[in-house]
């Protein structure tokens, strides 16, 4: 009996320790989001106007879940979401091309979705864009048929032990349908789509890159492409419009 009551505590000290374990690290992963720097956007903030949206331009997110705040920890920057503009060269309907959850029915995969609608699911969240220079309908569809892939065989992959990744650079090599059934990150779905699009060079493969390098300009674009510098994005002009509320 008393070897089952000294088993028994044993057991709820190590469930303590456990706890107490977490916590820390919580607090940790706190103390690093709010401690260590931001990437250093610039300050200027421009009306969010869809007409002037071209195919291939980037929009950084930053979300406002706990999920994201983790991620926000780990990596030390507000910016842990990306998604691409797609404009239909026949149609010219704008789209954004994002790997989400969309609900109960819907699993994390990857998806093309309005643009309108992508907006006001995300009204209430901070918006960054990057605009692409030098684009046209073939770069759309490059981009697009760069993105299929994913839409067609992968998943979203959630924060794992797998990220480690993250830490090595590897050399770009082709993907054949295979590679895409493992889980991919939005970053990583919008890099490996604008890297096989022919806008960024085929250097690194997509994980040897970070959201804030792509952010910082980095990777290279090719030869007649280039991104402008990030900027803040209000929705003051939707909201007052009635498309957003």
């Amino acid at each position: 009996m008393m070897f089952v009551s000294y088993y028994t505590f044993l057991i709820w000290i190590w469930i303590v320790i456990y706890i107490l374990i977490a916590i820390l690290l919580i607090f940790l992963l706190l103390a690093l989001r709010w401690l260590l720097p931001s990437l250093p956007i610039t300050k200027e903030i421009i009306d969010f106007d869809p007409h002037t949206l071209n195919s291939g331009d980037i929009i950084a997110v930053s979300l406002n879940g706990h999920k994201s705040k983790f991620t926000q920890a780990v990596s030390g920057c507000i910016w842990v979401h990306a998604v691409i503009v797609y404009i239909d060269p026949s149609t010219k309907i704008k789209y954004i091309l994002e790997g989400t959850h969309r609900g109960k029915i819907h699993p994390y995969s990857f998806y093309k979705i309005p643009l309108g609608t992508w907006i006001r699911y995300n009204r209430r969240q901070t918006l960054s864009l990057m605009k692409l220079n030098g684009g046209d309908d073939d770069t759309s569809r490059d981009i697009y048929n760069s993105f299929k892939p994913f839409i067609k065989y992968s998943t979203v992959e959630p924060f794992n032990f797998g990220w480690v990744r993250f830490l090595s650079t590897t050399k770009y090599h082709k993907y054949s349908s295979h590679h895409y059934q493992k889980g991919f990150t939005c970053v990583e779905a919008c890099l490996r789509t604008l890297i096989d699009a022919g806008i960024f060079k085929k250097k690194y493969i997509e994980s040897s890159y970070l959201l804030e390098s792509i952010l910082r300009c980095h990777p290279a674009c090719e030869t007649g492409y280039s991104y402008n510098r990030p900027v803040k994005l209000q929705l003051l002009s939707l909201q007052k419009s009635g498309i957003i509320y």
